[in-house]
């Protein structure tokens, strides 16, 4: 079983209910969910490897809520990258990761949910 941390975004609270529903029918746990507001420190420790980009996501995340959903299924990293582009179709949207975000590997998946979740991750 992996976890991976799910973020909807700011700009769209209406995808929240659907992405949610979506997991729990495809055999997921929705473990945590966590609205989280995004400032500098928290962007540099989320996304490190970023740092070219660490303005721009400011800049779109910095001072609005974002949900952090923590998933637990089989297989969840590369699920989850059909995910995004699921429910951002079905929403009628051009780019899914303007909506939505989803560990990329492992590795990440731990990082992130230390920093979003800590010590309630499970882990």
């Amino acid at each position: 079983m992996d976890l991976v941390v799910v973020l909807i975004k700011p700009g769209f609270p209406g995808i929240a209910q659907e992405a949610s529903d979506l997991i729990e029918q495809m055999g997921y746990a929705i473990l945590g969910q966590k609205r989280v507001i995004f400032d500098s420190e928290l962007i540099a420790q989320f996304w490190p490897e970023q740092s070219e980009h660490w303005g721009k996501l400011l800049d779109y995340l910095g001072g609005q809520e974002t949900l952090a959903l923590l998933v637990l299924g089989e297989r969840t990293l590369d699920v989850f990258r059909e995910f995004k582009e699921r429910v951002s179709r079905e929403a009628g949207l051009t780019n899914p990761k303007d909506a939505i975000h989803s560990s990329d590997c492992a590795a990440i998946a731990e990082r992130e949910l230390q920093v979003i979740f800590g010590d309630q991750s499970g882990k």
